[in-house]
């Protein structure tokens, strides 16, 4: 569908859940680490308005959409 690589994290689990970020600075470091792999296609993507289904699906692995989940329902509530 795409030209582009897919973006790969070290703190996707082996058995595809999503990793559980553990605090603060664990957040803002995987954040960085999205922002300039993300930047690296946005123009192409931007361009031929291709959806960043690849950058989701890494996003969601890492574990930063469920960092304002409380801790009382596993997550991390950074």
């Amino acid at each position: 569908m795409t030209s582009y690589q897919s973006v790969q994290t070290k703190q996707t689990s082996a058995s595809g859940q999503a990793h559980i970020i553990q605090n603060d600075a664990e957040a803002l470091e995987v954040a960085k680490q999205f922002a300039e792999q993300f930047k690296k296609t946005a123009v192409e993507r931007d361009a031929k308005r291709i959806l960043p289904y690849t950058e989701i699906d890494a996003l969601s692995q890492s574990g930063l959409w469920a960092i304002t989940v409380p801790k009382q329902y596993g997550g991390a509530e950074v």
